[in-house]
């Protein structure tokens, strides 16, 4: 059973459109993955182009050959609280073997948000524009840098935790903090 954790990124396209939802941070990954300007696209751990994004996005295969291989042996576990217009959200790492040039990244997502999206697919019957699109997995802001903050290596041997806490105010940009949700995940040397 292979569980996927969607990111999605918001840019205006290249004729400018407004969109709310637009992450304005997202230059240094954009870089960082050689994105082109086409839209959809799709990302796999973070770096491999996902061929499949714009004509049979629920092909699954290509997505699960990904898991096979070598287990990374390190576990990821995350506890968050609000408190008012205050997240508190700490995160742990665990690790299982040693490990060299490791990052942390935190996102913070949110879902439920409706807004018309171009289309430039064959599906919802065609459409080139959807009218009341829910938009799920949105980047609003990034609790560590967007390409990751350093885990120091003294922290990253068998045995250790690394916990790393983000007590910050809910980002303005919400339109409902209820739709509020985190992912966090280690990148290496290679940025997956």
């Amino acid at each position: 059973n292979v569980r996927v954790v969607p990111v999605a990124i918001h840019l205006g396209d290249s004729q400018g459109s407004f969109d709310p939802f637009n992450f304005d941070g997202a230059a240094p990954l954009l870089a960082l993955v050689n994105f082109n300007g086409e839209y959809p696209a799709g990302k796999i751990n973070r770096m491999t182009p996902w061929p499949y994004a714009q004509n049979t996005p629920n092909n699954q295969t290509y997505v699960k050959n990904f898991t096979l291989g070598d287990p990374v042996r390190l576990g990821l576990a995350m506890n968050s609280t609000l408190s008012g217009n205050t997240v508190n959200l700490d995160v742990n790492v665990k690790f299982f073997e040693n490990y060299n040039n490791l990052k942390l990244v935190v996102y913070v997502l949110e879902n439920n948000l409706i807004y018309p999206q171009k289309n430039s697919t064959p599906f919802y019957g065609g459409l080139s524009l959807i009218p009341e699109f829910e938009h799920d997995h949105v980047v609003r802001t990034t609790f560590t840098d967007i390409l990751g903050d350093v885990i120091p290596s003294s922290e990253t041997s068998d045995g250790k935790t690394y916990t790393r806490n983000f007590t910050v105010a809910v980002p303005s940009n919400f339109a409902n903090i209820a739709n509020m949700e985190f992912v966090a995940f280690v990148v290496g040397s290679d940025n997956k």
